[in-house]
């Protein structure tokens, strides 16, 4: 798997695939990273398409007749 930029929750979500530059640095104004963060985590698997759609939420029918 690949590795993907992980932001701490204080820090604004970048933009799908951006990847900083060896010079670039955060604004000092979004505070620190959490103790403990990972700032590179392996890339989480796609949801299935079909939970996207229900917002996460599985549903299954079960016909009674």
């Amino acid at each position: 798997m690949a590795l993907v930029f992980n932001p701490p929750p204080n820090w604004p979500k970048p933009p799908a695939g951006w990847s900083p530059t060896p010079t670039w640095r955060p604004d000092p104004a979004w505070g620190p990273v959490p103790e403990g963060w990972q700032l590179w985590i392996e890339e989480p698997e796609p949801e299935n398409e079909q939970a996207s759609l229900n917002g996460g939420v599985f549903i299954c029918r079960i016909g009674l007749f």
